[in-house]
């Protein structure tokens, strides 16, 4: 399914908290993605990370 469907199927509320001023995006919710939040996190603790999966 077009991942562009699935945002406009989000409401307002949603679109606004996950997408907007996001400082990172890490696509791949594996080891690799995972890790590579982590250490963000530990260096820039304040910062918006969000990590995208295909999957539910």
């Amino acid at each position: 399914m077009d991942s562009r469907l699935e945002i406009e199927k989000m409401s307002y509320w949603e679109r606004n908290v996950f997408f907007d001023d996001i400082d990172y995006l890490i696509i791949g919710a594996g080891i690799v993605g995972y890790s590579t939040a982590i250490h963000l996190r530990k260096r820039f603790p304040n910062s918006k990370i969000v990590i995208l999966e295909r999957g539910n």
